[in-house]
């Protein structure tokens, strides 16, 4: 199963399942953090917003283990099914 650890201890994985070099992804990565407060309170002050802040499932995983996961389901294009189990995580 891949986890954050994992993914530092072997870049070559990263570079594998999403054919970035391990500094770039990193990089990004760094970028996305940095980023992502704002966009979640763009998303949590929408008008059109149906659910309660707060509301819905939270994240069992990290972002780095999500962007590999995304990454790797779009370079590689293997079934979902085979990222979730490489993830520890179900098809949904």
């Amino acid at each position: 199963m891949f986890n954050e650890a994992t993914l530092h201890k072997y870049p070559a994985l990263i570079v594998a399942f999403t054919g970035i070099p391990a500094k770039e992804f990193w990089d990004m990565l760094d970028k996305m953090e940095a980023n992502l407060p704002a966009h979640e309170m763009g998303r949590h002050t929408r008008d059109d917003r149906k659910r309660a802040v707060g509301a819905g499932r939270k994240f069992d995983q990290s972002l780095a283990q999500r962007t590999v996961a995304v990454l790797s389901y779009l370079r590689l294009h293997v079934p979902q099914l085979v990222i979730a189990l490489m993830f520890g995580q179900t098809q949904c």
